[in-house]
Protein backbone atom coordinates (compact mmCIF):
# COMPACT_ATOMS: atom_id res chain seq x y z
CA UNK A 1 0.00 0.00 0.00
CA UNK A 2 2.75 2.25 0.98
CA UNK A 3 4.60 1.15 -2.38
CA UNK A 4 2.06 2.35 -4.53
CA UNK A 5 1.41 5.73 -3.12
CA UNK A 6 4.96 6.47 -3.44
CA UNK A 7 5.01 5.02 -6.85
CA UNK A 8 1.90 7.49 -7.65
CA UNK A 9 3.90 10.12 -6.10
CA UNK A 10 6.81 9.91 -7.85
CA UNK A 11 4.67 8.70 -11.32
CA UNK A 12 2.78 12.56 -10.89
CA UNK A 13 5.64 14.21 -10.30
CA UNK A 14 7.38 12.73 -13.36
CA UNK A 15 4.49 13.86 -15.22
CA UNK A 16 4.80 17.39 -13.78
CA UNK A 17 8.47 17.81 -14.72
CA UNK A 18 7.70 16.50 -18.47
CA UNK A 19 4.57 19.06 -18.74
CA UNK A 20 7.20 21.29 -17.38
CA UNK A 21 9.85 20.70 -19.89
CA UNK A 22 7.57 20.71 -22.43
CA UNK A 23 5.97 23.86 -22.25
CA UNK A 24 9.37 25.69 -21.64
CA UNK A 25 10.56 23.85 -24.90
CA UNK A 26 7.62 25.19 -26.50
CA UNK A 27 8.45 28.68 -25.02
CA UNK A 28 12.36 28.43 -26.51
CA UNK A 29 12.92 30.89 -28.93
CA UNK A 30 14.06 29.04 -31.90
CA UNK A 31 17.88 29.20 -32.40
CA UNK A 32 19.77 30.98 -35.49
CA UNK A 33 20.84 27.14 -37.04
CA UNK A 34 17.21 25.95 -36.72
CA UNK A 35 15.99 28.97 -38.68
CA UNK A 36 18.71 28.78 -41.05
CA UNK A 37 18.00 25.47 -41.47
CA UNK A 38 14.12 26.18 -42.54
CA UNK A 39 14.74 28.92 -44.31
CA UNK A 40 17.42 26.94 -46.54
CA UNK A 41 14.51 24.51 -46.99
CA UNK A 42 12.73 27.16 -48.86
CA UNK A 43 15.55 28.62 -50.56
CA UNK A 44 17.73 25.60 -51.68
CA UNK A 45 19.62 27.87 -54.14
CA UNK A 46 20.87 30.25 -51.39
CA UNK A 47 24.44 29.89 -50.46
CA UNK A 48 25.60 28.45 -47.53
CA UNK A 49 28.97 29.42 -47.04
CA UNK A 50 29.59 26.76 -44.42
CA UNK A 51 33.04 26.06 -45.06
CA UNK A 52 34.45 27.41 -41.85
CA UNK A 53 36.17 25.82 -39.31
CA UNK A 54 36.34 26.12 -35.45
CA UNK A 55 39.04 28.00 -33.96
CA UNK A 56 39.43 25.91 -30.80
CA UNK A 57 38.26 22.35 -32.56
CA UNK A 58 39.83 22.89 -36.05
CA UNK A 59 36.96 20.70 -37.25
CA UNK A 60 34.10 21.71 -39.97
CA UNK A 61 31.06 24.08 -38.41
CA UNK A 62 28.68 22.81 -41.30
CA UNK A 63 25.48 24.27 -39.16
CA UNK A 64 27.15 27.75 -38.63
CA UNK A 65 25.95 28.91 -42.08
CA UNK A 66 25.49 32.40 -43.76
CA UNK A 67 21.50 32.85 -42.73
CA UNK A 68 22.54 31.69 -38.71
CA UNK A 69 25.24 34.16 -39.11
CA UNK A 70 22.94 36.79 -40.29
CA UNK A 71 20.28 35.79 -37.81
CA UNK A 72 22.87 36.49 -35.07
CA UNK A 73 23.85 39.94 -36.65
CA UNK A 74 20.83 40.80 -36.44
CA UNK A 75 19.50 39.99 -33.41
CA UNK A 76 22.58 40.18 -31.09
CA UNK A 77 25.09 42.26 -32.72
CA UNK A 78 22.39 44.84 -33.71
CA UNK A 79 19.69 43.86 -31.41
CA UNK A 80 16.61 43.83 -33.64
CA UNK A 81 13.52 42.36 -33.73
CA UNK A 82 13.74 39.03 -35.88
CA UNK A 83 9.77 39.60 -36.51
CA UNK A 84 10.17 42.81 -38.24
CA UNK A 85 10.45 43.58 -42.03
CA UNK A 86 11.90 46.95 -41.74
CA UNK A 87 14.24 45.99 -39.09
CA UNK A 88 15.53 43.10 -41.83
CA UNK A 89 15.78 46.15 -44.27
CA UNK A 90 17.94 48.25 -41.97
CA UNK A 91 19.97 44.91 -41.22
CA UNK A 92 20.67 44.15 -45.15
CA UNK A 93 21.45 48.07 -45.77
CA UNK A 94 23.93 47.32 -42.83
CA UNK A 95 25.93 44.42 -44.35
CA UNK A 96 25.59 46.11 -48.30
CA UNK A 97 27.83 48.96 -46.34
CA UNK A 98 24.64 51.71 -46.97
CA UNK A 99 24.81 52.45 -43.12
CA UNK A 100 28.87 52.42 -42.96
CA UNK A 101 31.68 50.08 -42.56
CA UNK A 102 31.03 47.09 -40.55
CA UNK A 103 34.44 45.80 -38.46
CA UNK A 104 35.51 42.17 -38.06
CA UNK A 105 34.84 41.77 -34.28
CA UNK A 106 31.29 43.25 -34.71
CA UNK A 107 30.38 39.97 -36.71
CA UNK A 108 29.48 36.80 -35.87
CA UNK A 109 31.90 33.90 -35.93
CA UNK A 110 34.95 36.58 -35.33
CA UNK A 111 35.93 34.29 -32.27
CA UNK A 112 34.90 30.99 -33.49
CA UNK A 113 35.22 30.76 -36.74
CA UNK A 114 38.80 30.46 -39.08
CA UNK A 115 38.70 32.61 -41.12
CA UNK A 116 36.62 35.56 -40.25
CA UNK A 117 33.35 34.99 -42.55
CA UNK A 118 32.47 38.35 -42.49
CA UNK A 119 34.03 39.21 -45.90
CA UNK A 120 32.95 36.85 -47.74
CA UNK A 121 29.28 36.76 -46.03
CA UNK A 122 29.15 40.64 -47.68
CA UNK A 123 30.19 39.28 -50.98
CA UNK A 124 27.81 36.56 -50.76
CA UNK A 125 25.01 39.34 -49.59
CA UNK A 126 26.48 41.83 -52.46
CA UNK A 127 25.69 39.12 -55.45
CA UNK A 128 22.22 38.85 -54.33
CA UNK A 129 19.95 40.78 -56.50
CA UNK A 130 17.54 42.88 -54.44
CA UNK A 131 14.83 40.55 -55.44
CA UNK A 132 17.04 37.93 -53.89
CA UNK A 133 17.30 39.53 -51.15
CA UNK A 134 13.68 40.54 -50.34
CA UNK A 135 12.97 36.64 -50.85
CA UNK A 136 15.92 35.68 -48.48
CA UNK A 137 13.59 38.14 -45.70
CA UNK A 138 10.58 36.82 -46.80
CA UNK A 139 11.88 33.28 -46.00
CA UNK A 140 13.09 34.25 -42.50
CA UNK A 141 10.03 36.30 -41.62
CA UNK A 142 7.98 32.73 -42.71
CA UNK A 143 10.01 30.76 -40.75
CA UNK A 144 10.31 32.93 -37.45
CA UNK A 145 7.06 32.71 -34.94
CA UNK A 146 5.42 35.99 -34.22
CA UNK A 147 5.40 37.43 -31.07
CA UNK A 148 1.63 36.65 -29.21
CA UNK A 149 0.40 39.69 -28.79
CA UNK A 150 -2.48 39.54 -26.10
CA UNK A 151 -6.39 38.37 -27.27
CA UNK A 152 -9.13 40.75 -26.34
CA UNK A 153 -12.23 38.93 -25.34
CA UNK A 154 -15.46 38.34 -27.60
CA UNK A 155 -17.80 40.01 -24.91
CA UNK A 156 -15.36 43.06 -24.45
CA UNK A 157 -15.55 43.89 -27.85
CA UNK A 158 -19.08 43.34 -28.50
CA UNK A 159 -20.15 45.59 -25.64
CA UNK A 160 -21.41 49.34 -26.71
CA UNK A 161 -19.35 51.21 -25.21
CA UNK A 162 -21.41 53.42 -22.88
CA UNK A 163 -22.73 56.54 -23.94
CA UNK A 164 -22.49 59.69 -21.60
CA UNK A 165 -24.48 62.68 -23.21
CA UNK A 166 -21.91 65.82 -23.41
CA UNK A 167 -23.86 69.17 -22.40
CA UNK A 168 -23.45 71.48 -25.65
CA UNK A 169 -20.66 73.81 -25.72
CA UNK A 170 -21.22 77.22 -26.47
CA UNK A 171 -20.47 78.59 -29.43
CA UNK A 172 -18.64 81.84 -29.19
CA UNK A 173 -20.07 85.18 -30.33
CA UNK A 174 -17.57 85.62 -33.93
CA UNK A 175 -17.44 89.49 -34.44
CA UNK A 176 -18.10 90.68 -38.01
CA UNK A 177 -15.83 90.00 -40.72
CA UNK A 178 -14.36 93.80 -41.91
CA UNK A 179 -15.78 94.44 -45.62
CA UNK A 180 -13.55 93.80 -48.62
CA UNK A 181 -11.90 96.57 -50.43
CA UNK A 182 -13.90 97.81 -52.87
CA UNK A 183 -12.93 98.60 -56.75
CA UNK A 184 -10.00 101.84 -56.54
CA UNK A 185 -9.17 101.03 -53.17
CA UNK A 186 -5.52 100.94 -53.89
CA UNK A 187 -5.76 104.28 -55.10
CA UNK A 188 -5.66 105.04 -51.41
CA UNK A 189 -2.63 103.85 -50.56
CA UNK A 190 -0.44 106.08 -52.72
Amino acid sequence: MKRQRTLRLWSGVLALLLCYASVAEAQRPPRPEEIGQLVYEKLPNLERANTYRGVRSGELRPIDTLVSRLIRFHQQNRNRRLASRLDWKITMADLLGVNGVLRPEDYPGFETLSPNPLQSDLQAIAKLTRAERDRLIDAILAVVPRPQTAAVPPEETLAPPEVRPTPPVPTPAVPPLPALPGRGSADLLR
